[in-house]
């Protein structure tokens, strides 16, 4: 995720600087489609609404597959690979010299290969969601009650049994 984070960074950095404001603004556009829908799918797992988690997490694949594999080799990378050099012989040349240019395309190639990484983990959550019959976010740690949360809640629970109903704070009664 740090690697994600330091090429997307680099890459509107790069298109504000190199004025390739087009690109790195669709870039942002492509990345953010899919990212709402996530977002909302983890919320519903919160409230646990798993059909509805279920229904949004199938639209989320949809729209990653289509936007991140589909929209972003075809529509943004051919555009910096191939029609870039469409236009007029001067733009080609100071193109094909300009050291930004192509740091720029690396920095996109590479994002790609996040992209067909980031399928493959989404791709076996589904698979394990058809296999097992919940979706579990296999990046995250357990939610097997060890959180700070039920920490918590097991401390308060404790204390409420042998305190006649009071909570002790910092064993003060």
């Amino acid at each position: 995720m740090t690697i994600h984070h330091l090429i997307t960074i680099s890459l509107l950095l790069f298109s504000w600087c190199n004025n390739f404001i087009r690109i790195g603004t669709y870039v942002l556009v492509v990345h953010d489609a899919a990212d709402s829908l996530l977002a909302a799918a983890k919320m519903s797992k919160y409230c646990e609404k798993e059909r509805l988690t279920e229904c949004i997490y199938y639209v989320f694949m949809v729209v990653w597959v289509s936007t991140r594999l589909i929209i972003f080799p075809y529509v943004l990378l051919y555009t910096t690979d191939f029609e870039i050099f469409q236009v007029d012989e001067p733009m080609i040349t100071l193109v094909r010299l300009c050291w930004q240019y192509k740091v720029f395309n690396v920095l996109l190639h590479m994002l790609l290969i996040l992209h067909f990484f980031w399928t493959y983990i989404i791709m076996k959550a589904a698979y394990l969601q058809i296999q097992q019959g919940e979706i579990k976010d296999i990046r995250s740690d357990s939610e097997d009650g060890n959180s700070e949360g039920a920490k918590i809640e097991d401390e308060i629970n404790r204390n409420s049994d042998t305190n006649n109903g009071y909570i002790s704070q910092n064993n003060v009664k």
